[in-house]
Parts: structure tokens; C-alpha cells; sequence
């Protein structure tokens, strides 16, 4: 099943960081190593939405993993509360990731279904804001990111296409199959 990773596409309100505004969108979206922001104050949050992507639309969303990589500051241990909410906001995740004085990738966990519990769609992904709570302890934050899993829908066959070589609209049958009948043509 192939996977993407969306990043925040915008920033809707901040406090406690070094950076803010644009500054701090572009340093958790960046995908950079070298590019951080540090918490500057016992109070902070920052809330994003996440950039939309046609590549899963109209495909079935599987799951959806909210990750954040940073390093603990000054105390040497951080937790970092996570709310990921659909757009009706409904909460999809909520959880706490637990960073220590080096940097590494805490990830929330795996999401299978919307807040009512059902088949998680492109809309309820096109829809995602992440509010994102440090506790007192400070944290350096590199980027911020969702991994989505889907299964791209087959659809069915289009005339101009080709199997084996053969161009589909110019054949009434292949080997024996109509066309209506040709997934059952062998080794497809």
C-alpha cells in the first residue's frame, strides 16, 4: 500500500516559540533537519492545518499517523501533548509523545476510522488541524508531518488501453474473452 506524507500548509495561532507566523510554519514543514524551533516559554501551543493532496483522492484511506520530530530542552525529558481533529472537529487522535535530549521522531497513534467510527475518506484528510501543546519541560521542534496510508480504487479498463500489446478498442475479443469479461484474460 503506498504512503504520503503531508506537512502543515498553514499556521493558525502560536505562542511560546522563538519563531512564529511564517517563520515558525516554515521550519515544521520543511522536512530539514537543520531548520528548528524552540519552545522560549512554560506556555506554548501551535495549531496547523495540513496541505491537501489529489494522490489519495478517490482512493481508500487506510490510516493516518501524526509525527513530530524535536528533542527535549533544558530538563532533558519533554512531553508533548497531541490533538489531531477532522474538520467537523472531531478528534481523531489525541495522545502524549515523550521526547528525550536527542532528536528523534515520536509519532501519535495509528488512525483507522473517523471519530464515529467509520472508513476514514480523502475529505476527513483534507480536513485535518493538529494542535500541538509542549509542557513546561520546553522542546525543539524540526518538522511536523501526518503519513498517509492508502490502497489506490481500481477502476476499470479504458478502451485506448493496451494489453498485451493489443489496443482494446480495436479487438472484439482476445483469445476467446469479451471485452467485459477481460480481467479473466490469463495473467492479468
Amino acid at each position: 500500500m503506498p504512503t504520503l506524507i503531508v506537512r502543515p500548509d498553514a499556521l493558525t495561532s502560536s505562542t511560546g516559540f522563538n519563531l512564529s507566523g511564517g517563520a515558525l510554519l516554515e521550519v515544521i514543514n520543511d522536512n530539514a533537519a537543520g531548520t528548528t524551533t524552540t519552545q522560549n516559554s512554560t506556555t506554548s501551543h501551535i495549531h496547523v492545518t495540513f496541505a491537501n493532496d489529489s494522490t489519495y483522492t478517490g482512493n481508500t484511506i487506510n490510516s493516518i499517523v501524526v509525527s513530530i520530530t524535536g528533542k527535549a530542552g533544558r530538563a532533558g525529558a519533554s512531553t508533548v501533548d497531541i490533538v489531531l481533529y477532522a474538520a467537523d472537529e472531531s478528534v481523531l487522535d489525541e495522545t502524549s509523545l515523550v521526547f528525550g535530549g536527542s532528536t528523534s521522531t515520536q509519532t501519535g497513534n495509528t488512525i483507522t476510522v473517523n471519530a464515529e467510527d467509520a472508513a476514514l475518506t480523502s475529505t476527513i484528510v483534507d480536513g485535518m488541524f493538529l494542535n500541538i501543546t509542549p509542557n513546561n519541560q520546553g522542546i525543539t521542534i524540526v518538522e511536523v508531518f501526518a503519513t498517509i496510508d492508502y490502497t489506490v480504487v481500481a477502476s476499470g479498463y479504458d478502451t485506448a488501453e493496451k494489453i498485451n500489446g493489443i489496443l482494446i478498442s480495436n479487438t472484439e475479443k482476445i483469445i476467446g474473452t469479451t471485452i467485459a469479461n477481460i480481467e479473466k484474460v490469463s495473467g492479468l
